[in-house]
């Protein structure tokens, strides 16, 4: 049974399993790992790369809509302003990152159930 190491909490309450149930699955993992090759090759951390596809590449409207950049630590909250302020990722990031997501579409859940049209 898979617990990562730099888990917060010590996972005695049951909260943990509604995460564990959505996201800790193989097709998961698959799409990760394409993720993770592309950041390793390309030396851009998966975080920074998160927030630089949602300002470059998602289909958010510059205009009508935000980021919203937060951290529980000071010094990750720097780091994503560093990353909301470096160019969009190169074509190879993207196409792997719409890779990963043709894979784990499948089997992830709607995130704004009960928002939106």
């Amino acid at each position: 049974d898979f617990v990562p190491r730099s888990a917060k909490s010590d996972m005695k309450g049951k909260g943990h399993l509604f995460y564990r149930k959505r996201y800790f699955n193989e097709t998961m993992f698959t799409a990760l790992s394409i993720l993770d090759q592309c950041s390793s090759t390309e030396a851009v951390p998966m975080a920074e790369a998160s927030i630089r596809w949602l300002k470059h590449h998602s289909w958010l409207c510059e205009s009508t809509d935000g980021i919203i950049i937060g951290a529980s630590k000071l010094e990750h909250c720097k780091q994503n302003f560093m990353s909301f302020n470096k160019p969009a990722l190169s074509e190879s990031y993207v196409a792997a990152a719409d890779k990963a997501w043709s894979i784990s579409k499948s089997v992830a859940e709607e995130y704004f159930r009960g928002y939106g049209p």
